[in-house]
């Protein structure tokens, strides 16, 4: 059963993507539109437990193949260099910057709409230091907000800036730019 859910999750990151059991490991595969395909296999057990793992790491994988990246090369980046890319970014100094930098934005106005969901991302990326990527991040913030749509895309709009800036600005790695798709703001949580 987990499987297929398994299975269906990879699939959602990007159409011709798929995973298999290769000797109870995690193969990893793309076949993208014009017949060509390619394989990598994961340093991961074929078991339910690392599921979540998995899928971080194929998001991972994904966003280094946004870059140019062949699937192998990719796949070698993702397990070697996104840890290092994550623990030198000094992302409280790159928030300041950030604030700094919208000089025709009021102070209440940072404060009502922007920096909740900085102080948020900034906890997930200095104190858990589970998050390496601009998607994974998104889910963590906004979930804060899921019912709430005014509040979901004024954090969503005032995150994904903050993201670009860092990219754009500060030279920090794509893998930092926002998705492409904006997230739901999801059904109201009960009261």
């Amino acid at each position: 059963m987990w499987e297929k859910v398994f299975r269906n999750q990879i699939k959602g990151i990007s159409k011709g993507w798929s995973v298999q059991n290769a000797r109870n490991k995690v193969w990893l595969r793309v076949r993208k539109s014009n017949a060509n395909t390619q394989s990598v296999l994961l340093p991961f057990s074929w078991q339910e437990n690392n599921v979540s793992n998995v899928l971080i790491r194929v998001r991972n994988i994904y966003n280094l193949t946004l870059d140019g990246n062949d699937l192998k090369t990719a796949a070698f980046l993702a397990e070697n260099k996104n840890n290092k890319l994550l623990n030198n970014l000094d992302w409280n100094d790159a928030a300041k910057r950030f604030k700094n930098s919208l000089t025709n934005v009021a102070p209440i106005t940072w404060k009502n709409k922007y920096e909740a969901a900085i102080n948020e991302a900034l906890y997930f990326l200095t104190q858990t230091r589970k998050i390496n990527n601009a998607a994974d991040l998104t889910d963590k913030v906004l979930q804060k907000w899921i019912g709430k749509t005014e509040q979901h895309a004024i954090s969503r709009r005032a995150l994904w800036k903050f993201l670009k800036y860092c990219v754009n600005r500060l030279n920090y790695s794509n893998v930092w730019l926002p998705p492409t798709e904006i997230p739901s703001a999801g059904k109201r949580k009960p009261t």
